[in-house]
């Protein structure tokens, strides 16, 4: 079939009309396009060059009425001219951006008896956007296309019902206006009201109007007829209230009853997510990819390390959190009021990672750890081709594609780079060094050791094997006739008993720790893990509390220790560092002047660790630039003749619609902690489900209509193979 033939009516205003000529040319490459360009008549001498110049380009035909026929009357005309095709109204005051014609034409030929679609847009009363019924600024950082390929890769397209079009952008199928006619352009005469009168007669033929929630068409409004906007509004609103009694009530009964709210919330979710700071280029976005959320207060290295970046770089750099929650994968981002906005989707689908990265426009891609991810991520990161870096924070993270396709490899100690230095391609940046930073040293009280008295130890740690509990048991054993107190701090008692003589400190907060050892009058810390450290943040920060540590000879902690501020033992002879604790106790100068070693040990600030990733950031940016968005197919609208009626006879369509489906299942469930949760399965893209109350990762089969689901089981078998962890 044809593609729709475009009408643009035009009178003054040559500025806009350029801006739309330009934008039309650039965004309808079809070599079929037919673009019909009627000047009613301007006055205007600068109307008249640029339809000059429209003219000679292909597939543009300019015509100008021998006299003003006003927009109606215009319109008409171009119906005329377009012979049978369906045609689509264009006013002259708009922008159009990638795949609107497209988009358009997919929602109104999705049925027989869809006479006009809508486009969003940011000015056109009940197809306005993010804002209903305002006219919209477009948001900081964005341009139309920007603007226009973020509605359409996050659209729940939902394609809903609506009394009349908008007539700034309308569709509008050939067999409407056979049926119902044109425009009334004796009763509408000065651009207002005549595209009401028509859908109101369309809908009592029993035609329907369509807005297309995946299409963003910007309009700057009321270029043309501004001197007489007043006047001729307040005409049409009486002429459509003396022709269509009901008109206002049901224009009343929508606006109140707004069911364009999901697409209003979604939309506003997504922007919330991708907002860019008000004025030049957004700010580089940076997706970190992390086992779990990020918390300054946590005592895990990775989330303390996480979210001492988000911090530190605030107003920098966009960031965003991603890790798995449950049957989940969830993306977060802290805005500037504070406010925490998220989104979640299935952990399964894989390819929802490439769509989210195309939606958020992601620069680089920061791994800080893969426990819970599928392995499917890898691949996913690969087929977007967004440069990733790795900064390896366990062993889990020394090799395999993930450090052989990163753009950097970061590790935090010297210990940690002998991981993976071994592990890169050749010809790929070496890994290189990035230590933790710490808080200021104004920040932490310095506590000290005790200069007589028994020797207070504390084990920190979570009670397990890894992290020494066995060691702590035999050495509180073998010194249990010395004058050696033996305490442990954190982790969860019901996780691990302690050994007999270990008295128990409970667990603790990150901005507590100088003062919970201070409270129990520690000497010395006692870091007994088995398994190699990268780092280990609890030895900075015992060091930023002034105690000296007694650690096991492995990893970060050796390296770090060799300097000073302590002492190591092998983990496999607990008899010699049974030995050190019997000197130290019967020698308190010592515990001392490694305590002093320790207050004075040279740590990075958390402000310049922030900095150099900052310019790593950058620099994989400079080197490996963002490619151009792909815009993500959609589906046919949610609606009885929709592409699930089409697929009943073929499960290899529907197939591909699952497939599709998965590829963007984030727009399922909006969240944000200042407005109200928006749901729509991702189920909704393909059949008529949006409504669904019980949406939560249930399988498909459960969800689909029992007749389709019958004729489709073996397609859905196979998909959930695909999707199911």
């Amino acid at each position: 079939m044809p593609p729709p033939t475009v009408v643009i009516p035009v009178w003054n205003a040559p500025e806009a009309i350029a801006r739309c000529l330009e934008s039309v040319e650039r965004t309808v490459p079809d070599p079929r396009r037919r673009i019909l360009v009627i000047d009613d008549a301007s006055d205007d001498p600068g109307v008249a060059a640029i339809l000059a110049r429209a003219a000679e380009r292909p597939g543009f035909e300019v015509h100008r009425n021998p006299r003003n026929l006003g927009f109606a009357g215009t319109c008409n005309r171009g119906m005329a001219l377009a012979g049978e095709d369906d045609v689509v109204l264009l006013n002259s005051d708009t922008v159009t951006a990638a795949g609107w014609l497209e988009g358009l034409v997919r929602c109104g030929r999705a049925s027989t008896r869809i006479a006009s679609v809508t486009p969003l847009t940011n000015n056109g009363t009940i197809a306005s956007v993010p804002r209903f019924l305002e006219d919209n600024p477009l948001p900081a950082g964005f341009d139309v296309e920007r603007m226009a390929g973020l509605v359409r890769r996050t659209s729940l397209r939902l394609y809903p019902a609506i009394p009349t079009a908008v007539g700034f952008c309308m569709w509008m199928a050939r067999a409407a206006i056979r049926e119902v006619g044109g425009f009334d352009d004796a009763a509408f005469v000065g651009g207002y009201g005549e595209e009401n009168d028509w859908s109101l007669r369309a809908g009592k033929a029993g035609w329907s109007h369509r807005l297309d929630d995946a299409t963003f068409v910007f309009h700057e409004g009321r270029r043309s007829f501004a001197a007489l906007e007043g006047r001729r509004r307040a005409r049409a609103v009486w002429m459509l209230a003396r022709r269509h009694p009901g008109y206002g009530a049901l224009i009343a009964a929508f606006i109140r009853a707004n069911p364009l709210r999901a697409i209003h919330r979604n939309l506003r979710a997504h922007l919330d997510l991708a907002a860019a700071p008000a004025g030049g280029r957004p700010r580089p976005s940076v997706l970190h990819v992390t086992p779990w959320p990020f918390d300054p207060l946590a005592r895990g290295g990775v989330q303390v390390h996480g979210a001492v970046l988000e911090r530190e770089l605030a107003g920098a750099v966009d960031f965003y959190v991603m890790y798995p929650a449950g049957a989940d994968v969830r993306v977060e981002r802290r805005l500037a009021d504070g406010r925490q906005v998220g989104m979640a989707f299935p952990l399964a689908a894989a390819d929802a990672l490439t769509a989210l990265l195309e939606v958020l426009a992601i620069d680089v891609v920061h791994v800080h750890g893969m426990a819970g991810f599928p392995p499917e991520l890898v691949p996913a990161l690969a087929a977007r081709g967004a440069p990733w870096v790795v900064t390896v924070h366990d062993t889990s993270l020394t090799a395999g594609p993930l450090i052989d396709g990163a753009a950097r490899v970061i590790a935090p100690s010297r210990a940690a780079l002998e991981f993976v230095k071994h592990a890169r391609p050749a010809g790929a940046p070496p890994p290189e060094v990035i230590p933790h930073g710490v808080p200021s040293a104004a920040a932490r009280r310095a506590t000290g050791p005790a200069p007589d008295g028994p020797l207070r130890l504390a084990v920190v740690g979570s009670r397990t094997r890894e992290k020494g509990l066995h060691l702590a048991a035999a050495l509180a054993e073998a010194t249990s006739a010395d004058p050696i107190v033996w305490h442990w701090l954190g982790g969860d008692p019901s996780s691990g008993r302690l050994p007999p003589g270990v008295r128990d400190l409970g667990s603790y907060r990150r901005d507590d720790y100088a003062a919970s050892l201070a409270r129990a009058r520690i000497d010395v810390v006692v870091l007994a893990s088995v398994v190699p450290e990268t780092y280990s943040m609890t030895l900075s920060e015992t060091w930023a509390a002034g105690l000296p540590v007694l650690a096991t000879r492995v990893g970060a902690l050796a390296e770090r220790l060799a300097g000073g501020g302590g002492w190591t033992f092998d983990p496999h002879d607990a008899g010699q560092a049974a030995s050190v604790l019997r000197r130290l106790a019967g020698d308190r100068a010592e515990v001392a002047r490694r305590a002093a070693e320790a207050a004075a040990m040279p740590q990075p600030a958390e402000a310049e660790m922030a900095a150099r990733y900052r310019r790593l950031y950058q620099d994989v940016m400079a080197r490996r630039p963002r490619s151009a968005p792909s815009p993500t197919a959609g589906l046919t609208p949610a609606d009885g003749t929709s592409e699930a009626a089409a697929a009943a006879t073929s499960a290899r369509a529907v197939y591909a619609a699952l497939r599709r489906a998965a590829a963007a299942p984030w727009n399922a469930r909006m969240q944000t902690s200042a407005a109200d949760t928006a749901r729509a399965s991702w189920l909704a893209r393909f059949h008529d489900l949006q409504r669904h109350p019980a949406y939560q990762t249930s399988p498909l089969r459960r969800l689909l209509p029992e007749p389709l689901r019958a004729r489709l089981q073996p397609a859905i078998d196979r998909l959930l193979g695909r999707l199911r962890p």
